[in-house]
């Protein structure tokens, strides 16, 4: 949504205003710094060319999402799938529910039951996460170049498939409820939340991205799949990926694994 006042991560900032997806990074932009304090003109002016010559393979399927892919000479690449909807979409009723999602991706999808999530990756070396802030949500993975297809095809299966089974949600309550209280025994943490409470006052950022215990414990099946149906469409996600892959294959092999549908459609268990 390039509309509203949403601070995209670089990628997706990137995609949707056109500026240079390194030139926020938080390593460049103090290495930057540096230069201007030392005032190390030749430097800096070497330094914009190479971050400006950077070439970055970019590509938009039929459903909306789009694709990034930046072309490494590693043995290792990394793929991600970021959808533009983090906790300042929720609903007062669903503080929380965001995180919430994140978190049950996990348990299982129309493929794989959750220990097979699990093993995907590991078994050949890899590695695989999530966040949720409140802009967005992301699903990640590191990996050998060899297993680019086998990371994907994950990363794509929880974003789609995920079947989110009732009783693994009652499990996530608990582990999510537990995650509450510990930051809220952090006071150096919590008293971020506070300040952005103050700041932002009702509005959606103001709210911490955990939630509150007593909204938690409301969480169903059914509000997490009305959530996904109004807020997890296509033509908001992106595929982002770095790794020594021919860019025009890479555009052309996920189109059989990519939800061909605006939004995501979450399977019947």
């Amino acid at each position: 949504r390039t509309t509203d006042t949403r601070i995209f991560s670089p990628l997706l900032y990137h995609l949707s205003y056109g500026t240079a997806v390194f030139s926020w990074h938080k390593g460049i932009k103090k290495f930057y710094i540096s230069l201007y304090r030392h005032n190390n003109l030749e430097s800096i002016n070497f330094a914009s060319a190479f971050f400006s010559s950077m070439q970055y393979f970019i590509h938009q399927f039929a459903n909306g999402i789009r694709l990034i892919h930046y072309p490494v000479n590693s043995p290792v690449a990394h793929c991600a799938i970021l959808v533009n909807t983090g906790s300042r979409d929720e609903l007062p009723e669903e503080h929380g529910l965001a995180h919430f999602v994140e978190h049950t991706l996990f348990k299982g999808t129309t493929h794989r039951k959750p220990w097979h999530i699990i093993s995907a990756l590991e078994d050949v070396g890899g590695d695989l996460n999530a966040y949720t802030t409140k802009e967005e949500t992301c699903v990640h993975a590191s990996f050998m170049k060899e297993d680019f297809a086998r990371a994907f095809d994950l990363l794509s299966d929880l974003i789609f498939r995920a079947t989110f089974p009732e009783k693994e949600i009652e499990k996530e309550k608990e582990i999510v409820l537990d995650e509450i209280n510990s930051y809220l025994d952090s006071p150096s943490e919590l008293i971020l939340d506070s300040f952005e409470e103050l700041i932002y006052n009702d509005n959606p950022l103001g709210r911490s991205i955990l939630g509150r215990t007593e909204t938690v414990r409301q969480f169903t099946r059914s509000k997490i799949i009305a959530f996904l149906e109004r807020t997890y469409h296509t033509d908001q996600m992106v595929v982002a990926a770095a790794g020594d892959i021919d860019s025009r294959s890479l555009s052309d092999w996920p189109k059989s694994i990519l939800a061909p549908s605006q939004h995501v459609t979450v399977p019947t268990r």
